[in-house]
């Protein structure tokens, strides 16, 4: 009996047909990470993602994981990593956010599945899978509004020691614009290193002046020319440099702190090359502090002691003493209890 062709064609669609509905109709759960990116276009508002404790944080976005239902097949596609979520970017303003009455910042918790629209989405293709629930119900964010402030620009060395006026032919532009929580008023800081010093007396150069705070935008390029300079400041140098241990008022009397190679590192800064105004100034320095570098330890060294470089101790109210090719080298520790 010859089978009709067109029959033969007609079974294969429908059970082709009957196979994709039934895949389709089994419904399967699985986790994935989703990444929610919430922002403000307008430079007045910053959003800011808070820890448990409510404390803003430096993120930029957050990760939730989500429980997502759907087709059998998406999901095992899913599971495979075939697939890649995209990314949920939400601008604060039209979900509300912006709305602080006479507050300076306020703190929300949008519902995560509500930015989500209830799905999950992906780069790869249309389709999504339904979002049923998520590890963290809520995004706790705080919504700050900035205030425009104009702020002049401070020139600072790579020690954080501003440079003489006197130094500075031009800072264009002399003063900048900008969104700052509180509508603070310090001042911009560009900092010049030893080389970009050398080449801003022959040229100006573009750096950035970053804002301290809370600010939109955080840095802002600004184009300086130092004067050249016309005298050659004397020299000194530091054979023997004395060093100081500093650690926080909360682990006097309960923890002592070992230094493990300070000998060795002390060989890599010494001698420091110094240089000021005046041979006095210089004689002042090296004689009368009473110490040319610090080991800074702080109270997250308790659980985990970080090596850390040494810290050059300038004279405080005297700008003009400088390092001559400062050097880097980080020193181990260890922190021992006290009576243990």
């Amino acid at each position: 009996m010859q089978v009709n062709l067109k029959t033969i064609i007609v079974v294969v669609v429908l059970s082709a047909l009957i196979w994709v509905f039934a895949e389709r109709a089994v419904v399967k759960t699985a986790m994935v990470e989703v990444e929610i990116a919430l922002f403000s276009n307008n430079p007045q508002f910053v959003v800011q993602y808070l820890d448990e404790q409510g404390e803003p944080t430096a993120e930029t976005s957050r990760r939730i994981k989500i429980n997502v239902k759907g087709p059998a097949g998406l999901i095992q596609s899913l599971k495979e990593g075939k697939l890649t979520p995209r990314i949920v970017r939400t601008d604060i303003q039209t979900q509300g956010y912006t709305n602080l009455a006479d507050q300076e910042y306020y703190d929300f918790t949008p519902p995560v599945l509500d930015l989500l629209d209830g799905k999950v989405t992906f780069e790869e293709l249309d389709s999504y899978l339904e979002a049923e629930d998520a590890a963290s119900a809520v995004l706790r964010i705080r919504v700050t509004r900035l205030l425009p402030v104009p702020l002049s620009i401070q020139v600072m060395d790579q020690n954080n020691i501003p440079l003489p006026p006197e130094r500075i032919e031009s800072i264009q532009p002399e003063r900048i614009q900008a969104y700052v929580a509180g509508g603070t008023t310090n001042s911009a800081v560009a900092i010049l290193n030893t080389s970009q010093q050398q080449k801003a007396t022959q040229q100006a150069i573009a750096v950035d002046a970053r804002i301290p705070g809370l600010a939109r935008p955080n840095k802002i390029e600004v184009k300086i020319k130092l004067v050249k300079e016309t005298t050659v400041w004397p020299t000194d140098k530091i054979d023997r440099p004395r060093v100081h241990i500093r650690k926080p008022l909360s682990m006097e009397g309960k923890y002592i702190v070992i230094p493990e190679d300070l000998d060795i590192r002390l060989d890599q800064y010494a001698p420091i090359q110094i240089q000021g105004p005046s041979k006095q100034a210089l004689k002042d320095f090296i004689e009368k502090a009473p110490f040319h570098l610090v080991l800074e330890i702080r109270e997250e060294d308790i659980n985990n002691p970080t090596p850390r470089a040494l810290r050059y101790n300038l004279p405080e109210g005297d700008p003009h003493v400088q390092i001559i090719k400062p050097v880097s080298f980080p020193v181990r520790f260890r922190l021992e209890k006290i009576g243990e």
